[in-house]
């Protein structure tokens, strides 16, 4: 069983799943200062001003990193998700935007491969 946890704000989100998952919420608020230069090129670009195309890829960003169990800590350029209205979709991922509250942004990302093969696809033997 896997899970994941985020709050920002008043708001608080939940994903369990039977394989690897990352879920973040995040308030909208103007730009985090230096986050704009870290991010992959093509995402930059997307972003432009929009304070919330911003927070759109760094939940999405942060969702797959939660999933993968690394965080932000190791950077922020990949994977790339992107901060158009659909997610890119990074390779082993699945990621979704979540309907959250006015305000606020929210990502999911649930693994699609694991070490062994596709999910879905391994011998249950093992």
């Amino acid at each position: 069983m896997h899970f994941s946890i985020s709050h920002s704000d008043w708001l608080a989100a939940v994903a369990v799943a039977e394989v690897p998952v990352g879920v973040d919420v995040q308030v909208l608020r103007p730009g985090f200062p230096g986050v704009l230069s870290q991010l992959d090129p093509l995402e930059r670009a997307q972003i432009g001003p929009s304070p919330e195309r911003l927070a759109r890829c760094w939940t999405r960003k942060e969702a797959v990193l939660k999933a993968v169990g690394v965080g932000i800590a190791h950077g922020i350029r990949e994977p790339h998700v992107g901060a158009a209205e659909r997610p890119h979709q990074p390779p082993g991922f699945r990621v979704t935007d979540i309907e959250v509250p006015d305000g606020f942004c929210g990502a999911v990302a649930i693994a699609t491969t694991a070490p062994d093969g596709p999910i879905g696809e391994r011998n249950s033997d093992g």
